[in-house]
């Protein structure tokens, strides 16, 4: 490494800290990142590809489409009650049964947030059902809050092909292998790839917390079960309105998926005019992100007209159809301020870290000591998601520049799973975490309160999945 390239680093990292304690200090993380990026930029000459990655990421399709869309469609379920109906759907079963509402309640949360990918948008549908129920089965506001972060937060997201965490993946992908960039299973096989790492951390995380709750008495030991008043409810579950925000993943599961039961014509998302300019790969490439994003926002606006049709059955719900147009907008609107402006600076800060040899730096040790790749990739991870509340954000800049260390040829799924996990896992003890924020105040808990209960159980879970991921890497 020249004196150069050592003072770079130097700087970028005096830069980097700088951008940690403006965080720290709560200057907007958005004004940070940014600021960073530019400051990172100007040490390594390379400005205008910051300013270009701006603008390029804001108006990119295959980022807003899909968020947006899901943001509008979680609206949506929201304002006809759909949301209400899945979730009594799914606790029904476990109402009663008092020792399985703290795993059975992440579990819900967890398929709920696979349904409805904002994870604030989980908590606001499910808080109302389990905070009251756990509360009536004796377990405290903490108990309960903490079953509600955790289980709305914990990467549920990554069940669904729409993930935006996906987009990157796939993207960087097709960036390192060739063959990758027409792949139109890409999405549907790493689905199949994270679950089984996606599913050790519900399982870990789930029973640690319920262990957690019992050591800390917040369990009332003298009620045996629900009390009568929170397991008898009135609510006639509607199997239209409980399908309707399950509509969108099966679709995409259908059509993304392995099996691939459905096949949409790429002509029907993707027309010439979307590739002119383009020829060979980069057409192929460019048809692959417009054709999955496209089919991603399709898929949510079917399941917004699922949600709308539900609600034909009464009066209400009729004369609520002609503001769903509004509520989709709202959602799309807070999508783009919540999630996309913070990809945006993600990506500009992560092009300033590639500017100053920050992936070369990480390929070459990496190179010396391989084992520590996942183990990195995963503190960073957790750490950008902490400070940004964000964990799309979090993959969104690290990822790819983790993936440079990976070998030529080499699978990016480990990695993938490892990053996007840690990257929620630092998102579920974010002070600035929407869902955070949220779960505290449907609980009527201490924020600091939860992130200390939910901070072992991630931790404790996060860990494995790092072990038995960096195992299988060196196998």
């Amino acid at each position: 490494m020249s004196q150069t390239d050592l003072v770079r680093l130097v700087l970028g990292g005096v830069i980097v800290a700088g951008a940690v304690r403006a965080a720290a200090r709560k200057i907007d993380m958005r004004l940070a990142l940014l600021t960073a990026a530019i400051l990172l930029g100007a040490i390594s000459h390379n400005v205008p590809r910051v300013i270009a990655i701006f603008f390029h990421t804001f108006a990119d399709e295959k980022y807003v489409v899909p968020i947006c869309c899901a943001m509008g469609f979680a609206h949506v379920v929201g304002r006809t009650g759909c949301d209400r109906h899945l979730v009594e759907a799914l606790l029904g079963p476990i109402k009663r049964v008092r020792f399985l509402l703290i795993p059975g309640g992440v579990a819900v949360g967890f398929l709920v947030n696979g349904a409805v990918i904002s994870q604030a948008a989980t908590a606001a549908a499910i808080g109302p059902v389990l905070i009251p129920l756990m509360r009536g089965a004796g377990f405290s506001a903490i108990a309960a809050g903490g079953t509600l972060l955790l289980g709305s937060s914990l990467g549920g997201e990554l069940l669904n092909p729409g993930a935006p965490e996906y987009a990157t993946v796939v993207d960087t992908a097709a960036a390192r292998l060739g063959e990758h960039e027409a792949d139109p299973q890409a999405r549907g096989s790493l689905v199949a790839r994270v679950f089984p790492f996606a599913i050790i951390q519900l399982l870990i995380s789930s029973i640690t917390l319920w262990l957690t709750a019992r050591r800390r008495l917040d369990i009332d030991e003298d009620k045996n079960m629900v009390n009568e008043d929170a397991s008898r409810s009135a609510f006639t579950v509607n199997p239209l309105k409980a399908i309707a925000p399950l509509t969108p993943l099966l679709i995409l599961l259908a059509t993304s998926g392995i099996a691939r039961l459905i096949r949409v014509p790429r002509m029907w998302l993707v027309g010439s005019t979307d590739l002119a300019g383009r020829a060979g790969a980069a057409a192929a490439k460019r048809a692959i992100e417009l054709y999955d994003a496209r089919l991603i926002g399709v898929a949510m606006l079917i399941g917004v007209a699922v949600a709308a049709i539900s609600s034909l059955g009464t009066r209400a719900g009729r004369e609520s159809i002609g503001h769903l147009g509004r509520v989709f907008a709202e959602g799309a609107g807070e999508a783009f301020y919540k999630v996309i402006t913070l990809i945006v600076v993600a990506s500009c800060f992560a092009e300033g870290i590639r500017g100053i040899g920050f992936d070369q730096l990480i390929m070459k040790a990496t190179h010396f000591f391989p084992a520590a790749l996942l183990p990195t990739a995963s503190i960073f991870a957790s750490a950008f998601a902490f400070l940004s509340g964000s964990g799309y954000a979090a993959t969104q800049g690290l990822f790819p520049i983790f993936a440079t260390a990976v070998g030529d040829g080499a699978p990016l799924d480990r990695l993938a799973a490892v990053t996007s996990l840690s990257a929620a896992a630092g998102r579920t003890i974010s002070p600035v975490a929407a869902v955070v924020i949220l779960s505290a105040r449907l609980s009527d808990a201490d924020e600091r309160d939860l992130i200390r209960r939910v901070s072992i159980p991630l931790l404790v879970a996060t860990a494995t999945v790092v072990v038995i991921a960096s195992i299988l890497q060196q196998t």
